[in-house]
């Protein structure tokens, strides 16, 4: 056995997979790269499993009541409690994130950054949101007789542009990754396979949106992101990819708007 193995099996967070010798945390039901069980078929299920199911599901349960909240009930309709909403679901992430540091913390990290992997996915992710952004508008306009603008929200605001980027873009790309990816899929992998855990974790991401119309982009651009987050071992490629996915329909949202205001003036 050399050194570097030796030191693994030593460290008490991680232990290597049991077929394909992996690095896996410990406590995993299921390797992350490989997908192989680490357990044994006969294992009953333990107390400890079930813990970690009501904690994805109190997780998800204040994202959902939340999201709730904000769509569907007048009183909250407005900049101020947007805000409030966005702060406590980012505090409600770090929390759990805080809760299952040892597990996490590993995919906080960015150790094999590539700065030709990271142009070949925001290539994907703008390619993506322009598919987005034409597809939704079409639906909106052909199913509803409405467009939608979330900078008309902004736009009365001295710096509307830069807190639009900043409430669309920046902040969901941050707490939803650390959440939906960097958690989520981590303690899902404590109850099922990894096939499992990425479909789940992105149909989960997917409701929160609470949009039934938007699902035909959501649950694909969510597994996409859950796949990275598993093929790179890091959520930063993530960030990334949603930050630009995001920026591109705040562009088009000004551009239009601007558009709009120009041809109104003349």
């Amino acid at each position: 056995m050399d050194l570097n193995t030796s030191e693994i099996i030593q460290n008490t967070e991680k232990q290597l997979c049991n077929n394909c010798m992996a690095v896996v945390i410990t406590g995993s039901r299921y390797c992350g790269a490989c997908g192989h069980s680490q357990t044994d078929d006969d294992v009953p299920e333990t107390t400890y499993r079930i813990k970690q199911l009501k904690q994805v599901g109190l997780f998800f349960g204040i994202h959902l009541l939340l999201c709730c909240l904000i769509n569907f009930v007048d009183y909250f309709d407005d900049l101020f409690w947007l805000a409030i909403f966005d702060a406590t679901l980012a505090l409600v992430n770090i929390t759990f994130v805080a809760i299952n540091w040892q597990v996490v913390k590993t995919y906080l990290k960015w150790p094999d950054f590539s700065l030709q992997k990271l142009s070949l996915y925001l290539g994907i992710a703008l390619i993506l949101s322009m598919f987005t952004h034409y597809t939704i508008t079409w639906l909106n306009e052909t199913l509803f007789d409405k467009s939608i603008n979330y900078y008309y929200a902004f736009a009365h605001l001295k710096y509307g542009k830069i807190l639009l980027i900043l409430t669309v873009a920046v902040s969901p790309a941050l707490s939803e990754e650390l959440g939906f990816r960097a958690y989520l899929i981590n303690a899902l992998l404590k109850i099922v396979d990894l096939k499992q855990a990425i479909f789940i974790s992105a149909a989960l991401f997917s409701l929160i949106h609470m949009s039934i119309i938007s699902l035909y982009w959501l649950l694909p651009f969510s597994i996409f992101l859950a796949y990275i987050f598993i093929k790179e071992k890091t959520m930063w490629y993530g960030v990334f990819i949603h930050f630009a996915f995001n920026l591109v329909t705040c562009l088009f949202d000004i551009s239009s708007d601007s558009l709009i205001d120009n041809l109104l003036i003349k």
